[in-house]
């Protein structure tokens, strides 16, 4: 009878390994577009390129693929084929593996920042954009971020420039950076009669949606929005007018952004209306603070 129940015990469900139907979701940057993206994981023994582990793109340049009977905890990397061209930092520095823990069945989006580079991905910013740090410090919020800048062609430390500071730094001057194509904006001011000097500070990637938003919010947490804020004009903006030839006036001061990094914008200039004379809005993501928004009008 004892033997009985055991052998019913060990054959109830309950004593089953989990296994979960997980679809990942990659955003990738625009230079690796048109790359056959895999994914490499202890479930197929590390191999990259392998087929049946090579993600579909999708009409709007994702990538997905959908694995079934995952256990729950397993480890993998993103690939463009081979351990050559495995995903990095936007420095190209080596990360660590990706660990997912699985409950149940769902779908789990990724932002790749970069992959090791090819031969044939061509650097597509203009001579006219630096790099101020890759690891500029940010005090307020405790962390790290690369800071790019364009320079006007006529630049030669003396002449002084307005300056505008872009959110979203990499994807305004280098495909190989880029999420969803770069901006061009090095190319545009190559050729305009006004010039000025860009800044462009990287997003967070995950922490993007709390730096960018000043306000709480259930669903991605603690905004972080008004420590961001004071960096660009407590921190980086007197660099900035210390070390390069700058107008660092109201009049000659301006914010731009992109969806979120519209919303930052339109934040910073309402916080710090005698820093910043005008700013650029495109497509705010005003959804995720909308009362909070109404009443600052």
């Amino acid at each position: 009878m004892k033997k009985s129940f055991f052998i019913f015990l060990f054959l109830s469900p309950i004593f089953c390994i989990a296994q979960y139907k997980v679809t990942f979701k990659l955003a990738v940057p625009a230079a690796f577009s048109n790359k056959k993206i895999s994914f490499a994981t202890n479930l197929n023994n590390w191999t990259p390129g392998e087929e049946n582990y090579t993600l579909k793109k999708n009409t709007d340049n994702t990538f997905e693929i959908t694995l079934m009977n995952c256990p729950a905890t397993f480890k993998g990397k993103f690939t463009c084929g081979s351990w050559k061209t495995v995903e990095c930092t936007t420095d190209e520095k080596d990360i660590a593996d990706r660990v997912f823990n699985i409950v149940k069945d769902e779908t789990i989006e990724i932002v790749v920042a970069n992959f090791k580079q090819l031969e044939d991905i061509k650097i597509t910013r203009s001579t006219q954009v630096i790099i101020i740090s890759d690891s500029f410090y940010i005090p307020q919020l405790k962390t790290k971020r690369r800071i790019w800048m364009y320079v006007p062609k006529s630049y030669n430390g003396k002449n002084k420039y307005p300056v505008l500071y872009m959110q979203d730094g990499q994807n305004l001057f280098d495909n190989t950076k880029a999420f969803a194509g770069e901006w061009g904006i090095d190319e545009y001011l190559d050729k305009a009669k006004k010039e000025c000097i860009v800044i462009g500070i990287e997003n967070g990637g995950g922490a993007r949606m709390q730096e960018y938003n000043a306000y709480n919010n259930p669903k991605f947490g603690k905004g972080k929005g008004n420590d961001y804020v004071d960096f660009i004009v407590k921190s980086l903006k007197p660099f900035v007018d210390k070390n390069y030839a700058t107008l660092p006036d109201k009049k000659n001061t301006f914010l731009a952004g992109s969806s979120m990094g519209a919303l930052i914008s339109y934040y910073g200039t309402l916080k710090y209306p005698n820093t910043f004379g005008k700013t650029v809005v495109l497509s705010p993501s005003f959804w995720l603070c909308e009362k909070e928004i109404k009443n600052s009008l």
